[in-house]
């Protein structure tokens, strides 16, 4: 049950971190001149925040459908962001390895914490106490 709640905990620190990404964007300079690509970034993450809430209200009230979601979010948040480094080794071949690590630092330890509570969620064998 302590993967649950740990779950949860993971959730909530990818929403904070994603609203906070979300509102950079729109004092950043930078996305200015972009405006249609920061605006589908933005519901892209929005829906990927509403992902996470609903995974975090299912869990906590013990649904199936919440731990089901909850195991679609750590897989997705774990293998988007190593697939897209992976890819990074195909589309940009004349950047080093250690190049592309501090490209995608972050995004790779979002991937591998996700990949070790998706694999915790499934064996932990809590899935039992979870109502249809």
């Amino acid at each position: 049950m302590k993967i649950i709640y740990a779950n949860i905990i993971w959730f909530s620190l990818l929403i904070i971190g994603i609203t906070i990404a979300n509102l950079g964007r729109f004092s950043s300079e930078e996305w200015d001149g972009m405006s249609g690509v920061r605006f589908n970034h933005t519901l892209l993450y929005g829906g990927v925040s509403l992902l996470l809430v609903l995974s975090i209200a299912g869990l906590l009230l013990k649904r199936k459908w919440g731990y089901e979601l909850a195991l679609a979010s750590n897989s997705t948040m774990a293998l988007l962001p190593i697939s897209l480094f992976v890819a990074s080794f195909i589309l940009l071949p004349e950047l080093s390895v250690l190049e592309l690590i501090s490209i995608h630092a972050t995004n790779l330890v979002v991937g591998v914490v996700s990949l070790v509570f998706w694999l915790s969620q499934i064996c932990s064998g809590v899935k039992e106490e979870y109502v249809p």
